[in-house]
């Protein structure tokens, strides 16, 4: 049998007015963060970091995203 696939794990996140959505895959022990997705800016592709959990991998995301809108 091959590999199961990952679950796929979506949150939204808010700062302000401002929300997005983080895409990420558990498999296993390890979660990646797949993408953010922006309302109105298109997606951010993930980091490419395996994170310990959903919680570590999400407030990962957030601060990634927020980075984002200062730009």
């Amino acid at each position: 049998m091959g590999k199961a696939e990952p679950n796929v794990v979506r949150l939204e996140i808010e700062w302000g007015a401002q929300r997005a959505c983080v895409v990420m895959h558990q498999d296993g022990e390890a979660v990646t963060i797949q993408s953010i997705e922006r309302p109105g800016l298109g997606p951010l592709p993930g980091d490419g970091e395996a994170y310990r959990s959903i919680t570590e991998a999400h407030n990962q995301a957030w601060w990634q995203w927020k980075d984002s809108l200062k730009k």
